[in-house]
């Protein structure tokens, strides 16, 4: 599942897409996107980190979720400055 491929063109997961993807996955699932999601946010050059996390990402059908979404955002941008 990493990333997306659109014709070759490999694009690390959003926070938004993460978001996305968790509507319709257990909680197991959520975890491991969670994880792939920071993995590949680890290895984005810092300069592209903040496109990841420019849009706000659609509710996930879980209030916790979405709480916690918000806050990895969050720490996320504040940690890269």
């Amino acid at each position: 599942m990493a990333g997306t491929d659109h014709g070759g063109d490999y694009r690390p997961l959003s926070l938004a897409t993460l978001g996305e993807l968790m509507r319709s996955a257990d909680e197991r699932l959520r975890w491991r996107l969670t994880a792939e999601f920071l993995e590949e946010y680890r290895w984005e050059p810092a300069d592209r980190r903040a496109c990841l996390l420019e849009q706000e990402p659609e509710p996930t059908g879980d209030e916790r979720w979405d709480v916690f979404l918000a806050a990895l955002g969050e720490h996320l941008a504040a940690k890269d400055g």
